[in-house]
């Protein structure tokens, strides 16, 4: 539907003289924007307020301000159809539309960040609203949508944040299961996966008291077993060692225990014979190796495993090793 903005005072835009550089707007973004600008000074909330905001994220979909009046736009519809408006028909019809709106922004502009939190602010309109979505509230096309987009980008951080907002936000909504198994997917698919292995971890970190509930929550020792299967893939990648290391902090367990792990990966010249070579095949293995050589008061070998990542096996970060040896020192 087009409105008709005749009573509207197009409101440029204002740009010093002295500024630096001008940006090249299109004559149809400045008449967007400036439409934008008239409904904003008139506290307008309407559809053709709607029409104008999509018109402008169109052509910019990261203006921070067209998004914060689309929300509150939206926001007054649903105070108006509670209200009976006569307008209500088609306020209610718009926003039963704007989820799936928001799904074709987000497919056409994957790293826009203004996405998520706009899709945040309209399911706790529909939670507070149910009669507005017109159906009871799932999570199954946000998880969906997500899927999506992160089949096409594995590590889109949008993506991924918006997905424990969900977990957080809708606790009884989500299956933590599905959850797990989905990075567990991933992971397998690249073991590389920061983003998959980050999700994970929260996911493990969940409190009791947030009504989440597991139906096969694996056990700490199988989920040991589950990292260190995927070490054996690749020993130099550095997400399973960082995530193994959290597991023991966060279960409070005693980082000893993954001295057999390390020695698959690494060992020390003064653990073997004269004409042996330590067979080293990950830094990671050996900086773990390091820390728990410090646990257990064996400041020596602490520091030939630091000396080793300083001069051979990560002289990249000379200068974080050379700290850790003051530390070991000290």
């Amino acid at each position: 539907m087009s409105h008709n903005f005749d009573d509207l005072e197009i409101i440029p835009l204002r740009e010093s003289d002295h500024a630096l550089a001008s940006i090249a707007y299109t004559d149809e973004y400045k008449q967007a924007t400036g439409l934008l600008r008239a409904l904003m000074e008139k506290n307008e909330k309407s559809l053709r307020g709607l029409q104008v905001a999509s018109n402008v994220i169109a052509q910019n979909p990261a203006h921070y301000t067209v998004w914060a009046y689309r929300i509150d736009t939206l926001k007054s519809f649903a105070a108006d159809v509670k209200a009976g408006a006569a307008d209500k028909d088609e306020k209610l019809a718009a926003l039963q539309h704007e989820l799936r709106w928001v799904d074709d922004i987000a497919m056409a502009c994957p790293k826009n960040y203004q996405i998520w939190p706009h899709r945040q602010q309209l399911l706790e309109l529909f939670e507070v609203n149910p009669d507005l979505l017109g159906e009871e509230l799932t999570l199954d096309r946000e998880i969906e949508l997500i899927d999506y987009m992160l089949s096409d980008d594995s590590k889109n951080h949008h993506v991924w944040s918006y997905r424990q907002w969900l977990v957080t936000r809708f606790p009884t909504l989500v299956n933590l299961d599905s959850e797990l198994a989905t990075t567990s997917i991933m992971i397998q698919e690249d073991c590389r996966n920061n983003s998959a292995w980050n999700h994970r971890f929260f996911l493990f970190k969940l409190k009791n008291d947030n009504k989440q509930e597991w139906t096969t929550k694996p056990s700490f020792q199988e989920e040991v077993e589950f990292v260190a299967n995927t070490i054996d893939k690749a020993p130099q990648n550095h997400s399973p060692w960082l995530y193994i290391e959290g597991l023991y902090s966060h279960y409070k367990k005693d980082i000893k225990d993954l001295q057999e792990l390390t020695f698959k990966y690494a060992c020390l010249p003064s653990d073997l014979g004269e004409d042996e070579e330590p067979l080293i095949t990950s830094s990671h293995a050996l900086d773990l190796l390091a820390k728990i050589y410090l646990k257990e008061q064996e400041k020596s070998k602490a520091l030939e495993a630091l000396n080793l990542l300083e001069e051979k096996y990560d002289p990249i970060r000379k200068g974080y090793w050379a700290y850790r040896k003051k530390l070991v020192e000290a």
